[in-house]
């Protein structure tokens, strides 16, 4: 056999009329791609008489080509961001591909710099032309500085490749020291009162915290009752500090939920670390007027007829069946009657009553007092009857 300048050999020691033999023949091939051609030739020496000398020798081509190996290479290397904060996580993400004529082994990338440790992720095998993403969390060194960094895809240089000259790539970024800033919020609003009566003002007091780690200059608070808007200034709140300022507010002429916003830096004076927690908010119930409701619910004698100038009795019982408390201002009870002869009315236990006349035929006695809400007082009165036919009655005011 002969394959360019190789030659190889075999000896055959006999063969038969019409039969065959095989052999085989090894060869090498060149250092670069190409086709060959390799020629085996019978009787290579003539030391057989033949009918035909010239069918001996037989040929075949052969295709050298380049070796079949993976190649993994770097396809992209990026930051979550260009520059980080002392101290806190770094992000990158790294693509490796297989650009080679093979699949390739299980391999790991590596992820490693100045002032970071060294990160390593598998990368498991990757079929021909396949890929494979990987994401790195690295926390940023705690002195400000300039970073290089470098992904390495078979870091431990397991797998033979077709190129091992392109399996890293590499970026920069920045650390820089951390940059501080306000950030206020209005950590509550708080009416003063749970619930308020249409057409009154009300109050509520607004809690302004600036959470943030710098302190902050002059900015104005807001607060927005519908298309009622109060307004305040804070001149300057420090870091960690909070300030509780007071809005009046008008209730609506009917009932209803009201909704009230108070807004720290309405303006956007201040650059804060968040921009979007300025605001808080609370509902306000606003209900009917509550108001006190006087009603005598007994008026009694204690007979139904008495004799001139004996002693008559009457008992009258006063309820406040409204909402809220009778005012001390508020006369409760009067008792009129159509006589000048009556000298005096007492209520048991207690003083003479003050009289006023009303009208020629009538006088008007007061009985003090103020029943809470929705409870009801009894009042016993004793008075001498007059010399004629009387007629009574109680009513409060």
């Amino acid at each position: 056999m002969v394959n360019g300048e190789e030659t190889w050999s075999s000896q055959i020691s006999s063969l038969a009329a019409g039969a065959s033999k095989t052999l085989m023949f090894p060869f090498s091939t060149p250092s670069e791609p190409q086709t060959i051609v390799i020629t085996v030739t019978a009787d290579s020496k003539d030391a057989i008489v033949e009918s035909n000398e010239q069918n001996n020798s037989n040929s075949t081509t052969v295709e050298i080509i380049e070796p079949q190996l993976p190649d993994l290479t770097i396809t992209s290397f990026t930051a979550g961001a260009a520059s980080y904060e002392t101290g806190k996580a770094m992000t990158f993400s790294v693509t490796v591909k297989n650009q080679g004529t093979a699949a390739s082994g299980s391999a790991y990338l590596s992820l490693s710099g100045n002032g970071v440790s060294t990160y390593k992720q598998s990368i498991g095998t990757l079929a021909v032309g396949g890929t494979k993403q990987l994401t790195f969390s690295v926390p940023a060194p705690d002195t400000a500085q300039p970073l290089t960094l470098t992904a390495f895809a078979d870091c431990d240089e397991v797998v033979a490749e077709s190129n091992e000259n392109n399996n890293t790539k590499s970026l920069s970024v920045s650390v820089t020291a951390p940059v501080v800033y306000p950030d206020l919020i209005v950590s509550s609003v708080t009416p003063t009162r749970s619930s308020y009566e249409t057409g009154m003002t009300g109050v509520v007091h607004a809690v302004v915290t600036n959470q943030g780690e710098q302190d902050a200059g002059a900015f104005l608070v807001t607060m927005v009752n519908g298309e009622e808007t109060w307004s305040s200034q804070i001149s300057s709140l420090a870091a960690g500090a909070s300030k509780t300022l007071m809005f009046p507010f008008s209730t609506p002429s009917e009932p209803q939920t009201i909704v009230i916003t108070v807004t720290a830096d309405s303006k956007d004076a201040i650059v804060e670390s968040n921009e979007l927690n300025n605001s808080n908010s609370t509902t306000v119930e606003i209900i009917e007027p509550q108001l006190p409701d006087l009603t005598i619910t007994s008026f009694t004698a204690g007979a139904a007829s008495y004799e001139t100038g004996k002693a008559m009795t009457f008992s009258v019982t006063v309820k406040n069946q409204g909402a809220a408390a009778a005012g001390s201002s508020d006369t409760l009870t009067h008792l009129c009657v159509n006589s000048f002869n009556i000298r005096s009315i007492r209520v048991l236990g207690a003083a003479p009553l003050t009289s006023r006349r009303l009208a020629q035929a009538s006088r008007l006695w007061y009985l003090d007092g103020n029943p809470d809400a929705m409870l009801a007082r009894t009042y016993r009165i004793s008075l001498t009857a007059p010399y004629r036919s009387a007629s009574f009655f109680a009513a409060v005011r």
